[in-house]
């Protein structure tokens, strides 16, 4: 079987499931996930039928440039073990692509929302904007969660080798109204 290596840095949450979901299924398309998360990751014991789960010391700031070195290099090793790399979440998406420039493998990046949205400083903002455009030429695809994310990579002049929706947790609504859930 084709390994495939699942990063994602939050421990819990929607990006945690969705990896998980993305892990179970997996194998039935004839490929063996490896799942990279950070120690504290809420869903482990429920990952029946992953072979492979590692940890690794994942932080949710940048303000420890030598564990991020540590994650990278450790990741670097790991993924020459894989055929393909799908980072989720802003974080992992910035070392998983790193680590698989490194190693010559292609990276699926899934943000789950840029790490230029939402409340923080204006330097904080640029920064994320900044990683993200130097960062696209190394994303093989790139993979939305909705249709405004799409907007704001093409408005941010973010440009991957290829970009999709694949909408996230429920179908999409045709009249712009909010879905209601079944």
């Amino acid at each position: 079987m084709t390994h495939i290596a699942l990063v994602c840095e939050p421990p819990d949450g929607g990006v945690a499931e969705h990896v998980r979901q993305l892990a179970l299924g997996l194998p039935s398309r004839g490929y063996e996930p490896m799942v990279i998360v950070p120690r504290e990751f809420a869903h482990l014991h429920e990952l029946g039928g992953v072979r492979e789960v590692l940890t690794l010391p994942f932080r949710r700031d940048y303000r420890h440039p030598h564990d991020e070195l540590h994650v990278v290099a450790s990741l670097t090793r790991v993924l020459r073990g894989t055929a393909l790399v799908h980072a989720h979440s802003s974080k992992a998406g910035v070392l998983a692509r790193v680590a698989a420039t490194l190693t010559r493998r292609p990276a699926v990046y899934t943000p789950h929302a840029f790490p230029f949205v939402g409340e923080m400083s204006e330097l904080r903002r640029r920064f994320g904007v900044v990683v993200e455009r130097a960062l696209a030429p190394a994303t093989a695809a790139l993979i939305c969660v909705c249709e405004s994310e799409r907007e704001l990579a093409i408005q941010h002049r973010l440009r991957p080798r290829r970009a999709a929706v694949v909408y996230c947790g429920c179908p999409p609504c045709s009249n712009g109204d909010v879905a209601e859930m079944p």
